[in-house]
C-alpha cells in the first residue's frame, strides 16, 4: 500500500505551490516597479537639466544678437557725429582732411600745403616729420605763448578730431574680427583712412598712437598697408601718399615696427 498515492498529500502540495506563486508575483511586480521608477526618475532629472540649458543657450543667442546690433548702431551713430561736426565747422581745418592735392605735390611741399589750411605757425609748417609736428602742436610754448597758442589751436583741434576717427576705425576693425560687421560693411570704414591721402595730421596721430601703444599690432599693420594702399583717386595719388608717409614717419616702415604694439 506504500505505492498508493495519498490524495491529501497532493492537495497539500498544490496548496503550497499556489501560496508560493501568489507571493512571488507581487514581489516581482514590486521589484520591476521600483527599477522602472528609478530609471524614469533619472530620465526626468536629465530632462529637467537639459531644458534650462536649452533656454539659457537660446537667451545667450538672443543677447548676443542684441549686443551686436547695439554695437553696430553705436558705430553708425559715432560716424554720423563726425559728419555733423565737420558740417558745422566754418573753418577749412576739418575739411582739409579730405582735400585733393595734385599728386605732383610731394614731401614737405605737400605737408605745408595742407597744414596752411589749419595753422600759420612757422614751427608747425617747418616740421620735417610727424614727431616734430606733434611737438609744435603740444609743446609747452605752444600752450603758454599767446601768439603761438592762437596759431596752433586749430592744429590741436584737428589732431583730436582725426584721433577720434582713427580709433573709431580701430573699433570697426575689431568688430569685423569679432563678426559684428560684415566684410561689406567693413569696407566703408576701411575707406576712411585711404580717403585722407596720408594727411600729415593723420600720420601724426598714428605716430602718437604708436608712442602711447594706443594701437593694436594688427591695426597698426593695417594702417601701414592702407597708407600705401589703393587711392580712390588713382595710382599717381597712391604713389605720392605712400612716399609722403615714408618721408614723414619713416620708422613706421621698418620691418619690426609693429612688434612693439600690443595684441589682444
Amino acid at each position: 500500500m506504500s505505492d498508493q498515492l495519498d490524495v491529501s498529500d497532493v492537495s497539500e502540495s498544490a496548496e503550497q505551490s499556489a501560496n508560493t506563486g501568489s507571493q512571488t508575483a507581487p514581489d516581482a511586480a514590486r521589484r520591476w516597479s521600483l527599477a522602472d521608477a528609478a530609471s524614469l526618475a533619472t530620465i526626468l532629472v536629465a530632462l529637467l537639466a537639459i531644458i534650462p540649458l536649452a533656454n539659457l543657450n537660446n537667451q545667450l543667442e538672443i543677447s548676443t544678437a542684441t549686443n551686436r546690433l547695439a554695437m553696430r548702431s553705436e558705430l553708425y551713430q559715432t560716424e554720423n557725429g563726425f559728419f555733423a561736426v565737420e558740417g558745422a565747422d566754418a573753418s577749412a581745418a576739418l575739411s582739409s582732411l579730405w582735400a585733393r592735392v595734385p599728386p605732383q605735390t610731394m614731401r614737405q611741399e605737400y605737408a605745408i600745403g595742407l597744414l596752411r589750411l589749419i595753422t600759420n605757425d612757422p614751427t608747425a609748417l617747418a616740421a620735417p616729420n610727424a614727431e616734430a609736428l606733434y611737438q609744435a602742436a603740444f609743446d609747452i610754448s605752444a600752450l603758454t605763448d599767446s601768439s603761438r597758442s592762437n596759431a596752433t589751436s586749430e592744429l590741436r583741434r584737428t589732431f583730436l578730431h582725426v584721433q577720434s576717427i582713427v580709433y573709431h576705425v580701430q573699433n570697426a576693425f575689431d568688430f569685423r574680427r569679432d563678426n559684428v560687421l560684415t566684410d561689406a560693411e567693413w569696407v566703408t570704414w576701411k575707406g576712411i583712412i585711404g580717403e585722407m591721402n596720408s594727411h600729415p595730421i593723420l600720420v601724426m596721430v598714428i605716430w602718437n598712437g604708436y608712442q602711447n601703444r594706443y594701437l593694436s599690432r594688427e591695426f597698426g599693420n593695417f594702417l601701414r598697408e592702407e597708407l600705401c594702399g589703393r587711392s580712390p583717386y588713382g595710382p599717381e595719388y597712391q604713389a605720392r601718399n605712400c612716399a609722403f608717409a615714408k618721408y614723414y614717419y619713416p620708422e613706421m616702415f621698418e620691418r619690426d615696427w609693429s612688434l612693439a604694439l600690443p595684441t589682444y
